[in-house]
């Protein structure tokens, strides 16, 4: 380091706005481009560079164990520019979960709207169809329905059929609003 380095760094260490200025002045725009080949924003790798030229004015009492005030800055703004890409990616991370989190839940919402639709749909369905309906949603097949109702076999798949023509009538719209949204 020469001498003219060692009195400027030492200016600076003081406290000497001429130290700070002439740092600014030589510079801020050789670190701008610097942090750019890290950061495509203009504008925040300028931000960048002056937080660290900021920090090297507000600790500028420590400049005394500094040797080489360039490799200082240079290593400084790369740090910060890694740090800045490492919490945006962080941050876009998270925002894409809560994205996802946002959209899971609002799936669940509309499936739970699109069940009791379905619910009150089926109540209003004539008996016994709308019991055939409801202990086929609890998950018992046809034959188990037709023991339980004590009908036959058929006459629990027609109920049904029948059953599905006057939900299809009653909840096409609803449906054609689901197959629109996905």
């Amino acid at each position: 380091m020469i001498d003219e380095d060692i009195s400027w760094l030492k200016d600076l260490s003081q406290g000497k706005e001429t130290a700070f200025k002439r740092l600014y002045d030589l510079y801020y725009p050789l670190f701008c481009r610097f942090a750019m080949q890290y950061i495509q924003d203009e504008e925040e790798a300028k931000d960048i560079v002056q937080d660290v030229i900021f920090d090297i004015w507000h600790h500028r009492k420590a400049m005394d164990d500094i040797r080489s005030l360039r490799s200082y800055m240079y290593k400084s703004i790369a740090n910060k520019c890694i740090d800045t890409l490492r919490k945006a990616k962080v941050k876009g991370t998270y925002l894409n979960s809560i994205s996802e989190g946002s959209d899971f839940f609002l799936l669940k919402v509309l499936e739970e709207e699109v069940f009791l639709t379905l619910r009150e749909a089926i109540k209003r369905l004539p008996s016994p169809t709308n019991t055939i309906f409801e202990l086929s949603l609890e998950g018992h097949s046809n034959l188990e329905i037709a023991q339980l109702l004590e009908l036959s076999l058929d006459s629990v798949k027609s109920h049904k059929k029948r059953g599905k023509k006057i939900l299809y009538h009653k909840l096409h719209l609803l449906l054609l609003l689901l197959l629109q949204k996905n």
